[in-house]
């Protein structure tokens, strides 16, 4: 922790972000956050701005970095190469907590690649909804028609 606290101590960004949503985007957070759904039932599966609140987040992040890991309620829902990260990221978002005080967490189901590949695209397929475009081209590929999807 110590470790995590002193190189979080450089960024001075992060008291900017007092009282505002701390964006996790990554894989381990990505896990801790399907487990947090796994441990409180969460009726869901949709990870994509998935939130946890600043007080369910700091009990939930001090179980998981004391914890056996695989004795947690709800790890089997966790990837097997992801676990052992587990408390190593719990203990990372804690000390971000305490740095930053967010309000909330609120956690990306796309990464790092997805962010890059998406600076890629030009202008106007940025702007395209998402939906809509799948929604075209699978209507495209059943030979159905563009209006009726």
């Amino acid at each position: 922790a110590k470790i995590t606290r002193d190189e979080l101590a450089k960024a001075k960004l992060l008291k900017g972000g007092q009282g505002r949503p701390f964006y996790a985007v990554g894989g381990t957070w990505r896990n801790l956050a399907r487990l947090h759904m796994e441990m409180t039932n969460y009726p869901l599966g949709v990870m994509h701005h998935y939130e946890i609140s600043a007080d369910s987040a700091a009990n939930f992040l001090k179980q998981v970095a004391k914890a056996e890991i695989e004795k947690v309620k709800g790890i089997e829902g966790v990837s097997k190469n992801r676990r052992s990260l587990l408390p190593y990221g719990a203990v990372v978002l804690q000390e971000i907590m305490a740095a930053m005080q967010p309000s909330k967490i609120i956690v990306s189901a796309l990464g790092v690649r997805e962010g890059f590949l998406y600076s890629l695209l030009d202008e106007a397929e940025q702007k395209a909804d998402p939906l809509i475009s799948a929604s075209e081209e699978l209507a495209r590929l059943r030979s159905r028609s563009v209006a009726h999807a």
